[in-house]
């Protein structure tokens, strides 16, 4: 075949391109192993031993990315005053502590005693109760690099490949996290770390598509949601807990990607990718060499190969006669218009509660490492039984599970609430109710994102996926600061989340239709539909709840 400079279809437009009228209906049966039908990479690539290491080498990819992720969980740890001019403020909240510290610091001058569970930033560079919310600005910024980064590396990795920007963000991660570890102040560190954080957001975006572009389509649910934060929050809060101290933290985060970058120059490119850039001599030659290593290189599957890429490129080439989309074309009628802006705040509240619990940890008592692997291993638990339920159960759609997950964490805030407004001591449940509803966030995340795929029509799917991720970005900048408000009422942080979470309930309950199990839209609505056409046009568009998806109503 020629180098021929084609374009390709991402991993999320793969389903529709099944939908899409068949190209070459001849050689598509002639591609035929057994009773499978080639219709794209993701059918063609079958599970064996290279799947088992790139599932081994993910896993050892993610581990560096999420412990820089969340690092700031034990680096931005807040120190607790427990005494001053010879006042012990123990047995008192991290709120309520502060102010009685207050009080006696401009009485007395005293000098205050700090006690924490981990060496902190905040601990070593005495930011305490006021100047805290430094350490909380630190963490904001460090969310807006991974915003920009995913952004940045997402487009170089379209230009340069998946591997080796893969390999560059390991490197980056790798020599900053080292560097970073000799801070000798919050505003050095903070610096520092904004430009780590753009290669933890590149790295989050390219790693999961590497992922997907690299195993059997059917197994990609299922390993989507054992491979994930989950488990490695677990060893994560055991790390820290040994570490105990946020140099030797971030020295060992830094460390864990020069495994992970070992075994990724043994890897593969991407075969799509190789495709998009037109190096079919490249892509054909390492999906040979996938299936001599996964033992499933019959005279048959390797016939197949050049049957497969030239439907690709066929596919390929259909697509880029179509007309191209844009973001503004998100709002192109009312329904769509009230989807986008629903989906949007979702993600942003489902972002803000998540990060603002896990950022906050201060304001729990007990033990930061157990509370931290409790919400890992809760969060790990719901994920593969809300995935066992999806598969054995098909009558669970998308609303049940996203109903149910938003009543679990309603109940869960609301006890917290009542127990904080009686002023009850029940330090356990707090925790618990606090910590379960933040892991019961990551099934909020898994439906928001599935629903946006399948609510979409074709043309703009991907560009709905990217504008709704913004959302949940800014939800992780906004975070930090949510637990300001208990300098005004102790309660104040979780009567927000719950009030933000309750206006998701309602919205998305009344205006987001059932998805599951309804076939793909594949084209935009009609022109009359169009919100700047006339009047009329916005008078045609019933944005009331209905069963019907964007377009089928035209």
């Amino acid at each position: 075949m020629g180098q021929k400079k084609v374009e390709f279809s991402t991993i999320a437009e793969e389903d529709e391109a099944e939908e899409e009228v068949k190209l070459n209906p001849q050689k598509i049966r002639e591609a035929l192993d057994g009773d499978e039908e080639l219709k794209n990479i993701g059918d063609f690539i079958k599970f064996g031993r290279y799947t088992v290491f790139i599932i081994f080498l993910y896993e050892l990819m993610l581990l560096p990315q999420m412990a820089n992720m969340t690092f700031m969980i034990y680096g931005g740890y807040a120190p607790k005053v427990v005494e001053c001019g010879g006042h012990d403020y123990r047995n008192l909240s991290n709120v309520k502590s502060c102010a009685a510290y207050k009080e006696d610091f401009l009485r007395t001058n005293c000098t205050p005693v700090l006690e924490t569970q981990f060496n902190s930033l905040a601990y070593e560079f005495n930011y305490f109760c006021d100047r805290i919310t430094s350490v909380k600005r630190a963490i904001s910024i460090m969310m807006l690099g991974v915003l920009f980064g995913a952004i940045i590396f997402g487009q170089l990795s379209d230009w340069f490949g998946r591997k080796r920007m893969m390999i560059v963000t390991h490197i980056g991660m790798c020599t900053l996290d080292l560097i970073v570890s000799r801070a000798t102040s919050l505003g050095h560190f903070t610096l520092i770390q904004f430009f780590t954080s753009l290669f933890v957001g590149g790295h989050n975006t390219i790693m999961h598509v590497f992922l997907l572009e690299s195993i059997p389509k059917k197994h990609r649910v299922w390993l989507s949601c054992a491979l994930s934060y989950s488990p490695n929050y677990i060893i994560v809060a055991i790390i820290a807990y040994f570490a105990h101290d946020w140099r030797r933290l971030i020295s060992i985060a830094g460390l864990l990607n020069i495994p992970a970058l070992l075994l990724l120059l043994f890897a593969f490119e991407s075969p799509r990718w190789l495709i998009q850039k037109a190096l079919l001599d490249s892509a054909r030659t390492t999906l040979m060499k996938m299936e001599k290593i996964n033992g499933t290189a019959t005279p048959t599957r390797l016939r197949n190969i050049d049957v497969l890429i030239e439907q690709e490129i066929m596919q390929n080439e259909k697509k880029r006669s179509r007309r191209k989309y844009y973001f503004y074309h998100l709002f192109y009628t009312w329904k769509m218009c009230l989807y986008t802006a629903i989906i949007s705040f979702a993600l942003l509240a489902t972002s803000i509660i998540s990060y603002a619990l896990i950022f906050n940890m201060e304001h729990l008592s007990g033990s930061i490492f157990i509370s931290t692997a409790f919400f890992g291993a809760f969060r790990w638990a719901v994920n593969l039984l809300v995935g066992a339920i999806d598969y054995f159960v098909p009558k669970a759609g998308r609303k049940p599970i996203h109903h149910g997950a938003l009543t679990f964490i309603l109940t869960m805030l609301g006890i917290v609430i009542v127990v904080k407004s009686l002023g009850i001591q029940s330090v356990n449940a707090i925790r618990i109710t606090t910590m379960s509803a933040a892991a019961m966030c990551s099934q909020l995340f898994m439906v928001n994102a599935i629903v946006t795929s399948e609510l979409f029509p074709t043309a703009i799917r991907n560009l709905a996926v990217s504008f709704v991720q913004i959302s949940s970005r800014l939800g992780g900048v906004i975070s930090p600061h949510v637990f300001y408000l208990a300098n005004v009422w102790e309660p104040l942080p979780y009567v927000f989340m719950f009030t933000i979470m309750l206006i998701n309930a309602l919205m998305f309950g009344a205006f987001i239709p059932e998805t599951k199990n309804s076939a793909m839209v594949d084209h935009m609505p009609d022109k009359s539909k169009r919100i700047w056409k006339s009047r009329n046009s916005m008078k045609a568009t019933n944005i009331l709840p209905s069963v019907a998806k964007l377009a089928e109503d035209v």
